[in-house]
Protein backbone atom coordinates (compact mmCIF):
# COMPACT_ATOMS: atom_id res chain seq x y z
CA UNK A 1 0.00 0.00 0.00
CA UNK A 2 1.61 3.16 -1.47
CA UNK A 3 0.20 6.93 -0.97
CA UNK A 4 1.13 9.79 -2.14
CA UNK A 5 0.07 13.04 -1.26
CA UNK A 6 -0.20 16.39 -3.32
CA UNK A 7 -0.77 19.98 -2.19
CA UNK A 8 -2.48 22.44 -4.66
CA UNK A 9 -3.95 25.77 -5.24
CA UNK A 10 -6.42 24.10 -7.61
CA UNK A 11 -9.61 21.73 -6.39
CA UNK A 12 -11.02 22.40 -9.47
CA UNK A 13 -8.65 21.04 -11.37
CA UNK A 14 -8.04 18.25 -9.05
CA UNK A 15 -11.69 17.10 -9.45
CA UNK A 16 -12.08 17.68 -13.42
CA UNK A 17 -9.23 15.46 -13.32
CA UNK A 18 -10.69 12.85 -12.20
CA UNK A 19 -13.83 13.35 -13.44
CA UNK A 20 -12.60 13.23 -17.08
CA UNK A 21 -11.08 9.68 -16.32
CA UNK A 22 -14.65 9.07 -15.80
CA UNK A 23 -15.95 10.25 -18.89
CA UNK A 24 -13.57 8.32 -20.58
CA UNK A 25 -14.25 5.35 -18.84
CA UNK A 26 -10.45 4.94 -17.05
CA UNK A 27 -12.31 5.84 -13.62
CA UNK A 28 -15.46 5.71 -11.39
CA UNK A 29 -16.14 7.43 -8.31
CA UNK A 30 -17.96 5.47 -6.06
CA UNK A 31 -17.99 7.10 -2.49
CA UNK A 32 -18.75 11.08 -1.15
CA UNK A 33 -17.31 11.45 2.58
CA UNK A 34 -19.86 13.83 3.97
CA UNK A 35 -21.75 14.96 1.29
CA UNK A 36 -25.33 15.10 1.59
CA UNK A 37 -26.35 12.74 -1.54
CA UNK A 38 -24.71 9.28 -2.30
CA UNK A 39 -21.99 9.63 -5.17
CA UNK A 40 -23.96 8.18 -7.68
CA UNK A 41 -26.56 11.23 -7.63
CA UNK A 42 -24.01 14.09 -7.36
CA UNK A 43 -23.66 17.05 -10.16
CA UNK A 44 -20.65 17.90 -11.36
CA UNK A 45 -21.21 21.25 -9.23
CA UNK A 46 -22.52 19.44 -6.04
CA UNK A 47 -19.20 17.93 -5.88
CA UNK A 48 -17.07 20.66 -6.55
CA UNK A 49 -18.94 23.36 -4.16
CA UNK A 50 -18.91 21.54 -1.52
CA UNK A 51 -15.07 21.47 -1.63
CA UNK A 52 -14.60 25.04 -2.80
CA UNK A 53 -16.98 26.67 -0.23
CA UNK A 54 -14.56 25.49 2.47
CA UNK A 55 -11.31 26.59 0.50
CA UNK A 56 -12.97 30.07 0.34
CA UNK A 57 -13.86 30.09 4.09
CA UNK A 58 -9.73 30.18 4.30
CA UNK A 59 -8.31 32.42 6.72
CA UNK A 60 -4.39 32.13 5.52
CA UNK A 61 -3.66 29.33 3.28
CA UNK A 62 -1.94 28.97 0.04
CA UNK A 63 -2.38 25.71 -0.91
CA UNK A 64 -6.00 24.23 -0.01
CA UNK A 65 -6.44 21.06 -2.09
CA UNK A 66 -4.82 17.80 -1.21
CA UNK A 67 -5.32 15.28 -3.24
CA UNK A 68 -3.86 11.66 -2.58
CA UNK A 69 -3.26 8.59 -4.47
CA UNK A 70 -2.88 5.31 -3.45
CA UNK A 71 -1.77 2.36 -4.78
CA UNK A 72 -1.82 -1.45 -4.11
CA UNK A 73 -0.10 -4.88 -4.84
CA UNK A 74 -0.76 -6.32 -7.85
CA UNK A 75 -1.73 -9.68 -6.78
CA UNK A 76 -4.45 -8.25 -4.47
CA UNK A 77 -8.09 -7.47 -5.88
CA UNK A 78 -9.48 -5.47 -3.38
CA UNK A 79 -13.27 -5.04 -3.05
CA UNK A 80 -15.25 -1.84 -3.90
CA UNK A 81 -16.52 -2.19 0.04
CA UNK A 82 -12.43 -2.68 1.32
CA UNK A 83 -11.59 0.39 -0.48
CA UNK A 84 -13.90 2.61 0.69
CA UNK A 85 -12.98 1.57 4.36
CA UNK A 86 -9.35 1.77 3.55
CA UNK A 87 -9.52 5.42 2.38
CA UNK A 88 -12.09 6.42 5.39
CA UNK A 89 -9.63 4.90 8.05
CA UNK A 90 -6.31 6.04 5.99
CA UNK A 91 -8.38 10.00 6.51
CA UNK A 92 -8.86 9.64 9.48
CA UNK A 93 -4.92 8.39 10.91
CA UNK A 94 -3.48 11.61 8.61
CA UNK A 95 -6.04 13.93 10.31
CA UNK A 96 -8.72 14.62 7.66
CA UNK A 97 -11.29 12.40 9.35
CA UNK A 98 -14.07 15.00 9.64
CA UNK A 99 -13.20 16.52 6.19
CA UNK A 100 -15.22 16.06 3.02
CA UNK A 101 -13.69 14.05 0.13
CA UNK A 102 -14.26 12.18 -3.11
CA UNK A 103 -12.86 8.56 -3.89
CA UNK A 104 -12.10 7.36 -7.16
CA UNK A 105 -10.78 4.49 -8.48
CA UNK A 106 -8.80 4.50 -11.55
CA UNK A 107 -8.53 1.94 -13.69
CA UNK A 108 -6.43 2.70 -16.37
CA UNK A 109 -3.14 0.54 -15.05
CA UNK A 110 -2.76 -3.36 -14.40
CA UNK A 111 -2.33 -1.81 -10.45
CA UNK A 112 -5.10 -1.25 -8.41
CA UNK A 113 -5.21 2.20 -7.30
CA UNK A 114 -7.64 5.38 -6.00
CA UNK A 115 -7.32 9.00 -5.75
CA UNK A 116 -8.98 10.92 -2.84
CA UNK A 117 -9.57 14.91 -3.55
CA UNK A 118 -10.87 17.13 -0.28
CA UNK A 119 -9.66 20.30 1.27
CA UNK A 120 -7.26 21.21 4.20
CA UNK A 121 -9.50 23.94 5.34
CA UNK A 122 -12.01 23.06 8.20
CA UNK A 123 -15.29 24.54 8.35
CA UNK A 124 -13.77 26.96 11.09
CA UNK A 125 -12.07 28.53 8.40
CA UNK A 126 -8.44 26.83 9.65
CA UNK A 127 -5.91 24.71 7.89
CA UNK A 128 -5.01 21.54 8.86
CA UNK A 129 -1.33 21.28 9.50
CA UNK A 130 0.45 18.79 6.83
CA UNK A 131 3.96 19.51 7.19
CA UNK A 132 6.24 16.52 6.46
CA UNK A 133 2.73 14.98 6.64
CA UNK A 134 4.13 11.84 4.21
CA UNK A 135 7.13 10.69 6.64
CA UNK A 136 4.93 12.03 9.89
CA UNK A 137 1.57 10.49 9.34
CA UNK A 138 0.84 8.81 5.68
CA UNK A 139 3.52 6.27 5.72
CA UNK A 140 2.65 5.16 9.63
CA UNK A 141 -0.91 5.14 8.72
CA UNK A 142 -0.74 2.83 5.42
CA UNK A 143 1.85 0.20 7.72
CA UNK A 144 -0.90 0.06 10.02
CA UNK A 145 -3.67 -0.24 7.78
CA UNK A 146 -1.62 -3.23 5.71
CA UNK A 147 -1.18 -5.11 9.45
CA UNK A 148 -4.66 -4.60 9.81
CA UNK A 149 -6.23 -5.72 7.39
CA UNK A 150 -3.21 -8.47 5.70
CA UNK A 151 -1.97 -6.26 2.73
CA UNK A 152 1.26 -6.94 1.52
CA UNK A 153 3.79 -4.32 2.68
CA UNK A 154 5.02 -1.27 0.51
CA UNK A 155 8.63 -2.08 1.99
CA UNK A 156 8.58 -5.76 0.76
CA UNK A 157 7.40 -5.41 -2.71
CA UNK A 158 9.61 -6.37 -5.08
CA UNK A 159 10.81 -3.37 -8.00
CA UNK A 160 8.58 -5.04 -10.63
CA UNK A 161 5.80 -4.67 -8.54
CA UNK A 162 5.55 -0.91 -8.18
CA UNK A 163 3.07 1.43 -9.45
CA UNK A 164 2.39 1.16 -13.57
CA UNK A 165 3.11 3.99 -15.87
CA UNK A 166 2.65 3.58 -19.29
CA UNK A 167 4.73 5.75 -21.60
CA UNK A 168 3.14 7.81 -24.56
CA UNK A 169 2.62 5.92 -26.93
CA UNK A 170 5.32 7.38 -29.87
CA UNK A 171 3.60 5.13 -32.68
CA UNK A 172 -0.17 6.49 -32.31
CA UNK A 173 1.06 10.39 -32.29
CA UNK A 174 3.19 10.02 -34.92
CA UNK A 175 0.04 8.54 -36.65
CA UNK A 176 -2.50 11.19 -35.07
CA UNK A 177 -4.39 8.31 -33.46
CA UNK A 178 -3.88 10.03 -29.97
CA UNK A 179 -3.42 13.85 -29.22
CA UNK A 180 -0.17 14.84 -28.32
CA UNK A 181 -1.67 17.06 -25.04
CA UNK A 182 -3.52 13.98 -23.38
CA UNK A 183 -0.58 11.63 -23.92
CA UNK A 184 1.93 14.13 -22.16
CA UNK A 185 -0.57 14.99 -19.94
CA UNK A 186 -1.48 11.86 -18.05
CA UNK A 187 2.54 11.15 -17.99
CA UNK A 188 3.05 14.25 -16.00
CA UNK A 189 0.42 14.27 -14.09
CA UNK A 190 1.25 10.26 -12.95
CA UNK A 191 4.88 11.25 -12.40
CA UNK A 192 4.38 14.31 -10.32
CA UNK A 193 1.79 12.72 -8.10
CA UNK A 194 3.65 9.32 -7.40
CA UNK A 195 7.55 10.54 -7.66
CA UNK A 196 10.11 12.42 -5.33
CA UNK A 197 12.37 14.19 -7.12
CA UNK A 198 14.43 17.35 -6.52
CA UNK A 199 15.46 19.16 -9.59
CA UNK A 200 14.35 19.65 -13.14
CA UNK A 201 17.23 17.27 -14.20
CA UNK A 202 15.97 14.43 -12.02
CA UNK A 203 12.54 15.29 -12.83
CA UNK A 204 13.34 14.83 -16.77
CA UNK A 205 15.26 11.46 -15.49
CA UNK A 206 12.16 9.98 -14.50
CA UNK A 207 10.03 11.68 -17.36
CA UNK A 208 12.35 10.06 -19.87
CA UNK A 209 11.01 6.57 -19.25
CA UNK A 210 8.34 7.55 -20.14
CA UNK A 211 8.98 8.92 -23.38
CA UNK A 212 8.50 12.50 -22.23
CA UNK A 213 11.02 15.56 -21.23
CA UNK A 214 10.45 19.22 -19.67
CA UNK A 215 12.31 21.24 -21.77
CA UNK A 216 13.36 25.22 -20.32
CA UNK A 217 14.60 26.00 -23.26
CA UNK A 218 18.33 26.99 -24.28
CA UNK A 219 19.99 29.61 -22.31
CA UNK A 220 19.86 32.23 -24.18
CA UNK A 221 16.26 31.77 -25.30
CA UNK A 222 13.12 33.72 -24.43
CA UNK A 223 11.57 30.68 -23.11
CA UNK A 224 14.47 30.34 -20.73
CA UNK A 225 14.37 34.06 -19.83
CA UNK A 226 10.84 34.04 -18.92
CA UNK A 227 11.32 30.75 -16.56
CA UNK A 228 8.71 29.13 -19.23
CA UNK A 229 8.92 25.47 -19.19
CA UNK A 230 6.65 23.28 -22.49
CA UNK A 231 7.00 19.73 -22.67
CA UNK A 232 7.75 17.22 -25.49
CA UNK A 233 6.92 13.83 -26.56
CA UNK A 234 10.87 12.33 -27.21
CA UNK A 235 11.55 8.66 -29.32
CA UNK A 236 14.15 6.42 -28.01
CA UNK A 237 17.19 8.61 -29.52
CA UNK A 238 15.99 11.52 -28.20
CA UNK A 239 14.15 12.95 -30.86
CA UNK A 240 10.66 15.06 -30.71
CA UNK A 241 7.64 13.97 -31.76
CA UNK A 242 4.56 15.71 -33.00
CA UNK A 243 4.32 19.27 -31.23
CA UNK A 244 5.16 20.59 -27.73
CA UNK A 245 2.55 21.58 -24.97
CA UNK A 246 2.98 24.22 -22.44
CA UNK A 247 2.91 23.52 -19.07
CA UNK A 248 0.90 25.86 -18.35
CA UNK A 249 -1.96 23.92 -20.60
CA UNK A 250 -1.67 20.88 -17.81
CA UNK A 251 -4.18 20.56 -15.16
CA UNK A 252 -1.73 21.66 -12.00
CA UNK A 253 0.42 23.67 -14.11
CA UNK A 254 3.31 21.95 -14.08
CA UNK A 255 5.47 25.05 -14.38
CA UNK A 256 9.18 25.46 -13.35
CA UNK A 257 7.70 27.60 -10.87
CA UNK A 258 5.38 25.24 -9.50
CA UNK A 259 7.91 21.99 -9.61
CA UNK A 260 10.31 24.58 -7.74
CA UNK A 261 7.81 23.73 -4.22
CA UNK A 262 8.27 20.29 -5.09
CA UNK A 263 12.20 20.63 -5.60
CA UNK A 264 12.95 22.19 -2.42
CA UNK A 265 10.30 18.96 -0.66
CA UNK A 266 12.28 16.27 -2.00
CA UNK A 267 12.00 13.11 0.44
CA UNK A 268 14.12 10.94 -0.78
CA UNK A 269 15.27 8.22 2.43
CA UNK A 270 18.27 6.89 3.12
CA UNK A 271 16.91 3.15 2.70
CA UNK A 272 16.11 4.15 -0.86
CA UNK A 273 20.13 4.64 -1.31
CA UNK A 274 20.72 1.56 0.58
CA UNK A 275 18.44 -0.50 -2.05
CA UNK A 276 19.97 0.78 -5.02
CA UNK A 277 23.90 -0.14 -3.23
CA UNK A 278 22.94 -2.90 -3.26
CA UNK A 279 21.18 -3.80 -6.60
CA UNK A 280 23.94 -1.99 -8.46
CA UNK A 281 26.68 -3.97 -6.84
CA UNK A 282 24.81 -7.22 -7.86
CA UNK A 283 24.87 -6.10 -11.63
CA UNK A 284 28.21 -4.99 -11.57
CA UNK A 285 29.59 -8.01 -9.73
CA UNK A 286 28.50 -9.95 -12.73
CA UNK A 287 31.06 -8.66 -15.08
CA UNK A 288 28.39 -6.78 -17.32
CA UNK A 289 28.77 -4.08 -20.36
CA UNK A 290 26.93 -0.87 -20.88
CA UNK A 291 24.30 -2.58 -22.74
CA UNK A 292 23.88 -5.44 -20.27
CA UNK A 293 24.54 -3.21 -17.13
CA UNK A 294 20.81 -1.17 -18.33
CA UNK A 295 19.06 -4.15 -19.05
CA UNK A 296 19.98 -5.80 -15.94
CA UNK A 297 18.81 -3.11 -13.68
CA UNK A 298 15.72 -2.46 -16.05
CA UNK A 299 14.53 -5.56 -15.40
CA UNK A 300 15.15 -5.04 -11.02
CA UNK A 301 12.92 -1.77 -11.90
CA UNK A 302 15.50 0.77 -12.17
CA UNK A 303 15.80 2.88 -14.87
CA UNK A 304 19.29 4.78 -15.21
CA UNK A 305 20.08 7.68 -17.43
CA UNK A 306 23.46 8.25 -18.77
CA UNK A 307 24.84 11.78 -19.94
CA UNK A 308 27.12 12.23 -22.31
CA UNK A 309 29.01 14.58 -24.23
CA UNK A 310 29.04 14.82 -28.26
CA UNK A 311 32.10 12.81 -28.19
CA UNK A 312 30.34 9.77 -26.65
CA UNK A 313 32.35 10.49 -23.15
CA UNK A 314 29.59 9.26 -20.06
CA UNK A 315 30.14 12.42 -17.39
CA UNK A 316 26.88 11.89 -15.51
CA UNK A 317 24.55 9.45 -14.18
CA UNK A 318 21.20 9.25 -12.07
CA UNK A 319 19.00 5.98 -11.33
CA UNK A 320 14.79 6.05 -10.99
CA UNK A 321 13.93 3.47 -8.54
CA UNK A 322 10.47 2.70 -9.66
CA UNK A 323 10.14 0.80 -6.45
CA UNK A 324 10.72 3.41 -4.15
CA UNK A 325 9.31 6.01 -6.66
CA UNK A 326 12.56 8.17 -6.11
CA UNK A 327 15.55 9.28 -8.26
CA UNK A 328 19.25 10.20 -7.08
CA UNK A 329 22.40 11.19 -8.89
CA UNK A 330 25.10 8.38 -9.08
CA UNK A 331 27.59 11.08 -7.34
CA UNK A 332 24.72 11.87 -4.58
CA UNK A 333 24.69 7.64 -3.83
CA UNK A 334 28.55 7.83 -3.59
CA UNK A 335 31.75 8.63 -4.93
CA UNK A 336 32.13 5.14 -6.63
CA UNK A 337 28.43 5.68 -8.53
CA UNK A 338 29.35 8.02 -10.55
CA UNK A 339 29.61 7.95 -14.22
CA UNK A 340 33.05 7.56 -14.03
CA UNK A 341 32.96 5.49 -11.09
CA UNK A 342 30.20 3.30 -12.95
CA UNK A 343 32.01 3.18 -15.92
CA UNK A 344 35.55 2.66 -14.89
CA UNK A 345 33.81 -0.68 -13.48
CA UNK A 346 31.69 -2.04 -16.83
CA UNK A 347 33.10 -4.60 -19.32
CA UNK A 348 33.95 -3.37 -22.80
CA UNK A 349 31.21 -4.47 -25.18
CA UNK A 350 32.18 -7.42 -26.67
CA UNK A 351 30.08 -7.11 -29.64
CA UNK A 352 33.15 -5.48 -31.01
CA UNK A 353 35.45 -8.43 -32.44
CA UNK A 354 38.33 -7.43 -31.06
CA UNK A 355 37.00 -7.09 -27.60
CA UNK A 356 35.27 -10.85 -27.76
CA UNK A 357 38.45 -12.02 -28.92
CA UNK A 358 40.59 -10.20 -26.46
CA UNK A 359 38.14 -11.72 -23.50
CA UNK A 360 38.62 -15.49 -25.03
CA UNK A 361 42.91 -14.36 -25.19
CA UNK A 362 42.62 -13.20 -21.32
CA UNK A 363 40.30 -16.42 -20.08
CA UNK A 364 42.38 -18.90 -22.19
CA UNK A 365 46.04 -17.46 -20.32
CA UNK A 366 44.73 -17.81 -17.02
CA UNK A 367 43.21 -21.17 -17.39
CA UNK A 368 46.84 -22.34 -18.25
CA UNK A 369 48.46 -20.47 -15.87
CA UNK A 370 50.12 -22.14 -12.99
CA UNK A 371 49.41 -21.03 -9.88
CA UNK A 372 51.70 -22.72 -7.84
CA UNK A 373 55.28 -20.75 -9.17
CA UNK A 374 53.47 -17.98 -6.99
CA UNK A 375 52.83 -14.22 -7.81
CA UNK A 376 56.18 -13.23 -9.58
CA UNK A 377 56.23 -16.73 -11.30
CA UNK A 378 52.60 -15.93 -12.24
CA UNK A 379 53.62 -12.48 -13.60
CA UNK A 380 56.18 -14.03 -15.62
CA UNK A 381 53.79 -16.59 -17.29
CA UNK A 382 51.27 -13.92 -17.94
CA UNK A 383 54.19 -11.60 -20.03
CA UNK A 384 55.59 -14.16 -21.93
CA UNK A 385 52.36 -15.38 -23.39
CA UNK A 386 51.34 -11.60 -24.58
CA UNK A 387 48.76 -10.66 -21.71
CA UNK A 388 49.63 -7.02 -19.80
CA UNK A 389 47.55 -5.93 -16.83
CA UNK A 390 46.74 -2.19 -16.63
CA UNK A 391 45.74 -0.91 -12.98
CA UNK A 392 43.05 2.06 -12.58
CA UNK A 393 42.03 3.80 -9.43
CA UNK A 394 38.48 4.26 -9.22
CA UNK A 395 35.87 7.00 -7.41
CA UNK A 396 36.84 4.96 -3.54
CA UNK A 397 40.16 4.34 -3.82
CA UNK A 398 39.59 0.76 -5.06
CA UNK A 399 41.67 -0.30 -7.90
CA UNK A 400 40.16 -1.54 -10.79
CA UNK A 401 42.40 -4.24 -12.90
CA UNK A 402 42.06 -5.42 -16.25
CA UNK A 403 43.93 -7.46 -18.44
CA UNK A 404 44.34 -7.72 -22.33
CA UNK A 405 46.66 -8.65 -25.43
CA UNK A 406 50.04 -6.60 -25.78
CA UNK A 407 48.63 -5.18 -28.90
CA UNK A 408 44.82 -4.63 -27.69
CA UNK A 409 43.93 -1.09 -26.46
CA UNK A 410 43.94 -0.53 -23.17
CA UNK A 411 39.87 0.30 -23.04
CA UNK A 412 38.91 -2.97 -24.65
CA UNK A 413 41.03 -4.98 -21.83
CA UNK A 414 38.47 -7.26 -19.57
CA UNK A 415 38.16 -6.32 -16.10
CA UNK A 416 39.33 -9.20 -14.13
CA UNK A 417 36.87 -11.43 -12.12
CA UNK A 418 37.05 -11.30 -7.56
CA UNK A 419 38.99 -14.46 -7.76
CA UNK A 420 41.68 -12.58 -9.84
CA UNK A 421 41.17 -9.27 -8.44
CA UNK A 422 41.94 -11.07 -4.85
CA UNK A 423 44.19 -12.80 -5.69
CA UNK A 424 46.57 -10.17 -6.95
CA UNK A 425 45.80 -7.97 -4.21
CA UNK A 426 46.63 -10.21 -1.64
CA UNK A 427 49.88 -11.11 -3.29
CA UNK A 428 50.48 -7.23 -3.01
CA UNK A 429 50.56 -6.37 -6.48
CA UNK A 430 49.40 -2.78 -6.03
CA UNK A 431 48.57 0.07 -8.68
CA UNK A 432 52.46 1.19 -7.80
CA UNK A 433 54.04 -2.10 -8.11
CA UNK A 434 51.47 -2.70 -11.61
CA UNK A 435 52.45 0.74 -13.14
CA UNK A 436 56.54 -0.01 -12.77
CA UNK A 437 56.31 -3.46 -14.31
CA UNK A 438 54.36 -1.34 -17.44
CA UNK A 439 56.84 1.46 -17.59
CA UNK A 440 59.92 -0.89 -17.65
CA UNK A 441 58.31 -4.16 -19.43
CA UNK A 442 58.43 -2.64 -23.64
CA UNK A 443 62.32 -2.28 -23.13
CA UNK A 444 62.28 -6.42 -21.91
CA UNK A 445 59.48 -7.33 -24.21
CA UNK A 446 58.53 -4.70 -27.23
CA UNK A 447 55.28 -5.63 -28.76
CA UNK A 448 57.26 -6.07 -32.09
CA UNK A 449 58.21 -9.79 -30.69
CA UNK A 450 56.42 -12.40 -31.87
CA UNK A 451 56.23 -15.82 -30.65
CA UNK A 452 59.04 -17.63 -32.14
CA UNK A 453 61.32 -14.33 -31.39
CA UNK A 454 60.11 -15.01 -27.65
CA UNK A 455 61.41 -18.87 -28.14
CA UNK A 456 64.60 -17.69 -29.21
CA UNK A 457 65.61 -15.15 -26.76
CA UNK A 458 63.75 -17.29 -23.99
CA UNK A 459 66.64 -17.48 -21.54
CA UNK A 460 67.49 -13.82 -21.82
CA UNK A 461 63.65 -12.68 -21.56
CA UNK A 462 62.85 -14.59 -18.76
CA UNK A 463 66.26 -13.72 -16.79
CA UNK A 464 64.93 -9.65 -17.86
CA UNK A 465 61.63 -10.88 -16.83
CA UNK A 466 62.20 -12.18 -13.50
CA UNK A 467 64.43 -9.55 -12.18
CA UNK A 468 61.40 -6.73 -13.41
CA UNK A 469 59.64 -8.61 -11.17
CA UNK A 470 61.95 -8.84 -8.14
CA UNK A 471 62.62 -5.31 -8.55
CA UNK A 472 58.99 -4.41 -8.86
CA UNK A 473 58.05 -6.12 -5.60
CA UNK A 474 60.93 -3.95 -4.21
CA UNK A 475 59.83 -0.73 -4.97
CA UNK A 476 58.08 0.83 -2.46
CA UNK A 477 54.65 2.54 -3.30
CA UNK A 478 55.08 5.92 -5.40
CA UNK A 479 58.64 6.15 -4.51
CA UNK A 480 59.71 6.72 -8.32
CA UNK A 481 62.95 4.10 -8.06
CA UNK A 482 64.34 3.78 -11.08
CA UNK A 483 64.94 0.05 -12.78
CA UNK A 484 68.42 0.66 -13.23
CA UNK A 485 69.33 2.05 -9.84
CA UNK A 486 67.50 -0.89 -8.13
CA UNK A 487 69.07 -3.53 -10.41
CA UNK A 488 72.65 -2.07 -9.33
CA UNK A 489 71.24 -1.95 -5.88
CA UNK A 490 70.20 -5.72 -6.10
CA UNK A 491 73.94 -6.80 -8.02
CA UNK A 492 75.64 -4.80 -4.70
CA UNK A 493 73.35 -6.03 -2.29
CA UNK A 494 74.44 -9.92 -3.95
CA UNK A 495 78.11 -8.89 -3.96
CA UNK A 496 78.06 -8.48 -0.31
CA UNK A 497 76.39 -11.67 0.23
CA UNK A 498 79.12 -13.57 -1.85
Amino acid sequence: MVAVVNEGTDIRGAVEYNEEKVALGDAKLFYAHLYPKDACELSFKEKLFRLEHLAELAQRADNVCEHISIGFHPSENISKELLQQLAVEYMEEIGFGTQPFLLYQHLDTAIQHIHIVTTKIKEDGKAIDTSFIGVKKSIPATEQLEVKYGLVKAKEQKSSESIAIKAADIEAIEYGKKPTKKEISRVVRSVISLYEFGSLSEFNSILRQFNVVADPGEDSSRLRKNSGLIYRVINENGEVVGKPIKSSSIYSSPTLKTLQKWFNNKRGLAQHKERLFRIIDEVLNRGVDEKRFLMDLKENGIYAQIYKNKEGRAYGISFVDNATLSVFKGSDIDKSYSAKGIFSRLQPDDDIPTVAWNKQFVNSVISQTDFRAGIKGVLCQWFIAGMRIRSISNEDASSIISMGHVKIPGEQYWKSDKRISNYLSANKLADGRINYINRHLPRIMPEEFGSDAIKVLSEYVSTRLTNLVDAAFDVVEDSGISYELLKEARKKKKHKRG
